[in-house]
């Protein structure tokens, strides 16, 4: 072989091993370049399918995929604007959802849904099938007149992932035609969309959608309306693994997104109910947002600046201790002992909905909440003035009490608070005429005037005794106050206060004998 062949032979084989090598660059660029634009799952809308009643209103698919399009967008509005109220750019309140939603605070609302369509989704989605991306695939049909049903059928892998149907109704004259009736309820049947849409593919976002409009209507006080806020916070706590693992897995954008987001939440229960500690909460999630957006950084710092200024003034005056004041008068005062406060308040006497902050009595007399504050529940008729409660008139009684023995169905929990466990042979008397009125007892009652402690739902699960009417016991002024699992949110009781069970289970693990733990109970000033 000559000299000049092996020459010729060894370059064409760089030359072969460059392109090689350059081909598995640029496939792991792409790989790299297609998980970071898009790392969570998209959803590929694949068909839309029309029936014959549909049609001849007018309807088409194109006009389905837009509906679907503007549902998302109409969605992402709604999701924006369910974070009014902390902030605007300008460092001021934002006092409407309007005015919020128009700046936006830097924040997407849209949450990196993903939907793909167009000409070139299918080439798309089979490249991201090789490159191991786990995608959705989302099939809607049509059916229907003035009540547009819209049917959906979502599989990732092959796999059912979700089904089922949406409504879409629109009230229009008579005069209106059959097109226009049938396009509104298809727009109308989008917005429905939207919500399924947010929960097969972004938690938090779902949760913003969802959560908050779907207890918007039950509003009804500037109190509420911030508790609607601090509600929102436990419904991202409850959710947080989920949320989490979203985050995780998304790119940068994604991760400022959702820490901002979750930064905005806990920044409007901060400021709206003075809560320090949810504005600590605030403060670690805008820190981590920083890390991912350049762009909204210099926003970002502004808020913390406004977060650690307010903080310092608070501390300087002790709002805490001021708050707590507010509540105290000449029938209801705290005792020096008390070092351990809950306190539940109002701010309408007959509103079901409260506000349950937790403080403990630092050795400098100053008052520090020790959790960020949650939504709690009382009687179906509200809180009675001081001294007006009556046995049987579903109210809750006004005033500071000492927080009695814990009980419960079973001892699984890690307390440092006194725990019985309770049978069907633990019963409270509530006849005022029995000796053993407002006690509890382990004899069979001579009254059918009782209350079973053990009883065949959770709701005392995990509870504890509120002393309120035991030092003395009066007549016909009211027993069985206690602290326990909520049936629902916004949901009121026979007189008791009730909370979620992670949170019962989070309070009595505060609880401290050594401590002298009161619950102050009131209706706000105005």
């Amino acid at each position: 072989m000559k000299r000049s062949d092996f020459c010729i032979r060894s370059a064409r084989q760089r030359v072969f091993v460059r392109l090689l090598a350059a081909f598995f660059a640029c496939v792991v660029v792409a790989v790299l370049l297609v998980r970071a634009t898009c790392p969570g799952p998209v959803v590929y809308l694949r068909s839309a399918e029309v029936a014959d009643a549909s049609a001849r209103r007018g309807i088409t698919p194109e006009m389905t995929e837009q509906a679907l399009k503007q549902g998302l967008d109409l969605a992402s509005f709604f999701t924006a604007a369910s974070l009014r109220g902390a902030f605007a750019e300008e460092g001021g309140r934002v006092t409407d959802a309007k005015s919020f939603a128009e700046k936006r605070l830097s924040l997407d609302g849209r949450g990196d849904y993903g939907l793909h369509t167009g000409r070139w989704r299918n080439v798309e989605r089979r490249v991201r099938k090789i490159f191991g991306c786990k995608d959705i695939d989302l099939s809607l049909s049509v059916d229907g007149g003035d009540t547009v049903r819209l049917g959906y059928v979502a599989l990732r892998g092959g796999d059912t992932l979700a089904s089922g149907t949406v409504t879409g109704f629109m009230t229009l004259p008579d005069t209106v035609s059959d097109a226009l009736r049938g396009r509104a309820g298809l727009e109308m049947a989008g917005l429905e969309m939207a919500g399924e849409f947010y929960a097969w593919t972004n938690p938090l976002a779902d949760l913003l959608y969802r959560d908050c409009f779907r207890i918007q209507e039950e509003l009804h006080t500037p109190l509420q309306d911030k508790i609607r806020d601090v509600y929102l916070c436990e419904r991202a706590e409850i959710r947080w693994p989920e949320i989490r693992d979203f985050i995780r897995r998304g790119n940068y954008a994604r991760k400022a997104w959702c820490n901002q987001a979750l930064g905005h939440l806990y920044a409007n229960a901060g400021f709206g109910m003075e809560d320090l500690a949810a504005l600590q909460r605030a403060r670690s999630f805008y820190e981590e947002a920083r890390k991912y957006d350049a762009q909204a950084r210099e926003a970002v710092d502004r808020r913390i600046a406004r977060i650690d200024d307010y903080i310092g003034d608070c501390r300087k005056t002790d709002s805490n201790g001021e708050l707590i004041g507010r509540f105290l008068d000449a029938n209801v005062q705290l005792p020096d002992s008390c070092r351990q406060l809950i306190l539940v308040y109002n701010d309408r006497p007959d509103s079901v909905l409260c506000a349950f902050r937790r403080f403990d009595k630092q050795d400098d007399g100053r008052w520090t909440e020790t959790f960020p504050a949650i939504h709690a529940n009382v009687g179906r008729r509200g809180i009675a003035p001081y001294g007006e409660k009556l046995e049987g008139d579903q109210r809750t009684p006004t005033g500071a009490y000492p927080m009695g023995f814990a009980f419960g169905y079973r001892d699984d929990i890690d307390l440092r608070w006194p725990f019985l466990v309770v049978t069907k042979q633990h019963y409270w008397i509530s006849d005022s005429e029995d000796p053993m009125y407002n006690r509890m007892t382990t004899e069979t009652p001579a009254t059918d005037n009782f209350e079973y402690l053990r009883r065949d739902d959770d709701a005392y699960k995990y509870a504890a005794v509120v002393e309120y009417n035991t030092r003395p016991i009066e007549k016909y002024k009211g027993s069985a106050i206690f602290f326990h699992l909520e049936s629902g949110y916004n949901r009121g009781s026979a007189g008791c206060i009730t909370v979620t069970e992670p949170k019962v289970i989070e309070t009595l693990q505060w609880l401290d004998p050594h401590r002298s733990p009161y619950m102050l109970i009131a209706t706000q000033r105005r």
